[in-house]
């Protein structure tokens, strides 16, 4: 009679080396997936951003443009001065419906993330305005900036599409932590030149490799 036995399991259960390899794949694939995961999210930031100044720039273009191009320009001034830490750039403009118009920029802009050692340290943060539209005052001032904007709007916020902080630097005895914004008003240039009105902002994202800008030029008295 032939005797049957039972064959012996294995249970000796993993050893170090397979619970080491397995960890090993497991990291490998959480890091592939991690690194897949946040490719896409900066992408889609991105591509956010850039839908957001673009929609910015066309709806505060469209909104000059209805005036200075399709009514038209009989004369323009603009100026520059200071308020305070903020740069401010004036332009009144006379429509040819008899109506006015000024357009005021305002740029507050701090150090960026690596100053020269010769920069005096700015204690304040970015801080960005467009205002546009009908003034209550036929004057600009700089003694009187409030005055200056009353009537006009701010249609559109400027975008806030995230920000950092500067860190302190070598040498420097105070930690500064100025908020500098993501988006920024990097350069504005009102003109004025034989009869022609130049309006330009520009904007920059520390992100993208794009320059964007709100560039409108228009003729003045161009109908005589």
């Amino acid at each position: 009679m032939i005797k049957l036995t039972k064959s012996k399991l294995n249970n000796k259960g993993m050893t170090t080396v397979e619970i080491l390899v397995s960890f090993i794949l497991i990291a490998l694939i959480s890091s592939s997936l991690f690194t897949t995961v946040s490719n896409y999210s900066m992408k889609r930031h991105l591509e956010s951003s850039k839908l957001a100044i673009n929609t910015y720039k066309n709806l505060v273009t469209k909104e000059i443009q209805d005036d200075f191009i399709k009514i038209g320009v009989t004369s323009a001034s603009v100026q520059t001065f200071k308020n305070g830490n903020a740069d401010i750039y004036v332009a009144d403009v006379d429509l040819a419906n008899h109506e006015k118009r000024r357009l005021i920029v305002s740029r507050q802009l701090t150090n960026d993330y690596f100053k020269e050692p010769s920069e005096p340290i700015r204690d304040y943060d970015d801080e960005f305005h467009i205002y546009y539209g009908k003034p209550n005052s036929s004057t600009c001032v700089m003694t009187d900036y409030n005055q200056c904007k009353s009537g006009l709007i701010e249609s559109s916020p400027f975008p806030s599409l995230g920000y950092g902080y500067r860190q302190k630097q070598a040498g420097e005895t105070e930690r500064p932590d100025q908020k500098i914004q993501d988006l920024r008003i990097t350069n504005v240039n009102f003109t004025v030149n034989n009869n022609i009105l130049t309006i330009f902002i520009g904007f920059y994202h520390v992100d993208l490799s794009t320059k964007y800008a709100i560039n409108i030029v228009t003729p003045i008295n161009y109908q005589n």
